[in-house]
């Protein structure tokens, strides 16, 4: 059978060419996935994390009548617990950051907190406390108060929350108060045996020239601290601080915010990114203790 002029014109008609897929970069592709998974360069942070329940925060009175080293309480067993779920979490965010893993840990010279980095060394995997003055607690007014007196219970400011610090003669004050931390903190190697006892200090215990006479200003605690973190993270590492509810807040102020409080409740983990190229510090996460719900 005859084909018609139309039908022959219609199929000898150029088809029109179907437009190609764009190329894909298999190996950037690759890359990307691979970037995703932690192979891009690790960056280094900044993990700051508050101790472990105190055991005089638990059994004030009880604690008061067994010690005499009423401003050094040790963590009770829950605040072990806890410390060592935090050690976990930080593990697992410097996984999930990508970030230069820890070499060791940083601690505040005081028993709770180096007991508190004793469990997160051994939970991320580690084997060094390297204790450091410089993230030491806050020794203000406030604090001498929350123990050198007789009625003192460790809360802040002790229960009159400092309403008459002065109205107190000498011989009602503890005698620790009137000597300066070098004489009455004790063997750091005492506290746990992963201390590095020929760890040398950025900021040395002498170096805290404080008493109850003479307390650490805010002014003085917010340079201590901020120059100690600083030359900590010129290290190769990323850096984890066990420390205290006020140093946590000290930190975010030198080099977020400098009207910033927060509420750090115990182990309460604050995660910072420090200057890259021309971006500024960032703060990752704040306050938190999510890891206290598993």
């Amino acid at each position: 059978m005859k084909k018609n002029r139309l039908q022959v014109a219609k199929e000898t008609k150029p088809r029109k060419k179907t437009a190609l897929a764009p190329k894909v970069d298999m190996k950037a592709a690759v890359a990307k996935e691979d970037g995703e998974a932690g192979s891009l360069p690790a960056k280094k942070y900044l993990f700051v994390l508050r101790h472990g329940e105190r055991v005089d925060h638990k059994d004030p009175e009880g604690w008061r009548g067994v010690t005499e080293n009423k401003w050094d309480p040790p963590l009770t067993t829950e605040g072990r617990r806890q410390a060592s779920l935090a050690g976990a979490k930080i593990y697992r965010e410097c996984k999930r950051l990508n970030a230069v893993m820890p070499t060791c840990v940083y601690s505040s010279p005081l028993l709770r907190t180096v007991e508190t980095a004793h469990e997160v060394v051994q939970a991320m995997g580690l084997n060094e406390i390297n204790v450091e003055a410089g993230i030491a607690e806050q020794m203000s007014r406030s604090w001498f108060l929350s123990w050198c007196l007789p009625h003192s219970d460790g809360s802040w400011g002790g229960p009159d929350k400092g309403a008459k610090p002065h109205g107190y003669v000498s011989h009602d004050v503890h005698p620790d108060a009137k000597l300066t931390p070098a004489h009455w903190y004790r063997n750091f190697a005492s506290h746990s045996p992963l201390v590095n006892s020929h760890y040398k200090p950025v900021y040395g215990i002498d170096r805290l020239r404080v008493t109850w006479d003479a307390p650490e200003s805010y002014r003085f605690i917010d340079t201590r601290v901020a120059n100690t973190v600083s030359t900590l993270l010129e290290g190769h590492g990323s850096v984890v601080l066990v420390t205290h509810a006020g140093i946590c807040n000290t930190v975010y102020r030198s080099f977020i915010s400098p009207t910033f409080r927060h509420k750090n409740f115990y182990t309460s983990l604050n995660v910072f990114a420090p200057p890259e190229d021309d971006a500024p510090w960032r703060c990752l996460m704040k306050g938190d203790a999510s890891h206290l719900d598993s």
